[in-house]
């Protein structure tokens, strides 16, 4: 997201830019010149999705993965905020911001219910899989700078690093967010729970042979 880390969550749509990296400032950079462009008559709708996972998805692979085969690590107390959206649920969202003469102009937060802990993710994950909670856990900051370390030692050599302070960030930056301006305009309602689009997200992954 192009808000970065939320350092009071959740965070709605006025909510400060903080982008962390190149690909969130290309974000804000667009959403800015679009809204200026709206603002001179052209009619549109920025809609900013969350945490978008479900069959087909192949980013979130990385966490079910080492679920499943009983090798997962937290990193850190597991109590950072996430949110995710099932895949449905945000082409409702897409969907509706078309159709609402309301949404014409303004920018909409696109994402589940609620949100949850990186722990009761991990948790979910397991009881969807069939798999024991993992236990393990190790402190953010050593791994944390290991990351970095790795990731300037691979770029020279030119190879890409197994571990990087992008990926590891995951565990610490809080990123929760308020979908109650798509509930007031859109009508938005998200329709897929998490427990249901982890099962969704785990039966798709068995059955392309992923896990």
């Amino acid at each position: 997201m192009l808000q970065g880390a939320i350092d009071h969550p959740p965070a709605d749509e006025e909510y400060r830019f903080l982008p962390g990296d190149h690909y969130q400032s290309s974000k804000m950079e667009g959403e800015l010149l679009a809204r200026r462009y709206f603002s001179e008559g052209l009619p549109g709708v920025v809609v900013r999705p969350v945490g978008i996972y479900g069959p087909g998805d192949t980013r979130f692979l990385k966490l079910f993965k080492p679920i499943y085969k009983r090798m997962f690590v937290m990193i850190g107390t597991g109590n950072t905020l996430y949110h995710l959206t099932y895949i449905s649920d945000l082409v409702d969202g897409f969907l509706l911001c078309g159709k609402k003469d309301a949404a014409l102009g303004e920018v909409f937060t696109i994402a589940g219910e609620t949100y949850t802990t990186i722990r009761e993710l991990v948790h979910l994950i397991a009881d969807v899989l069939g798999k024991p909670r993992p236990a393990w856990r190790v402190p953010f900051y050593p791994v944390y700078l290991a990351s970095v370390a790795c990731e300037k030692a691979c770029s020279l050599v030119g190879v890409a690093p197994p571990l990087y302070p992008r990926r590891v960030e995951f565990f610490y930056k809080d990123r929760a967010f308020s979908i109650g301006k798509a509930k007031r305009l859109l009508d938005y309602s998200p329709k897929v729970g998490l427990r249901d689009g982890l099962t969704a997200t785990a039966d798709w992954y068995k059955e392309k042979g992923m896990i």
